[in-house]
């Protein structure tokens, strides 16, 4: 690999990778690990929903990384809001979910 100068150097070079991680064994879990050494963690998460062709499109943004969009039929929508509905059974109503163990103001 040459050694990249600008953000599209850059940005290019992180897909390269991905792609040949994406070939190696072990892959990666695919459930999400309880080991937070395992996955990346982002603070202060923007995302975005927009519909797509029969389906839709959920967006989540990172500064380093830029958008990892997943397209999702209606089916795997349904699956996805029971599926929140009940792990937010979990989460005390008075907490901030962005930073654990502080009162929600």
């Amino acid at each position: 690999m040459s050694d990249p100068e600008t953000a599209a150097e850059i940005d290019a070079e992180i897909r390269a990778l991905a792609v040949r991680r994406a070939a190696l064994a072990p892959g990666h879990p695919v459930q999400l690990p309880d080991d937070p050494a395992q996955f990346h963690h982002a603070d202060n998460l923007l995302w975005q929903v927009r519909p797509a062709s029969r389906s839709l499109e959920i967006g989540l943004f990172n500064p380093g990384l830029g958008w990892t969009v997943v397209r999702l039929s209606r089916a795997q929508i349904e699956d996805l809001k029971d599926a929140m509905a009940l792990a937010v059974q979990d989460i005390p109503k008075h907490f901030n979910a962005a930073s654990p163990g502080t009162p929600h103001t």
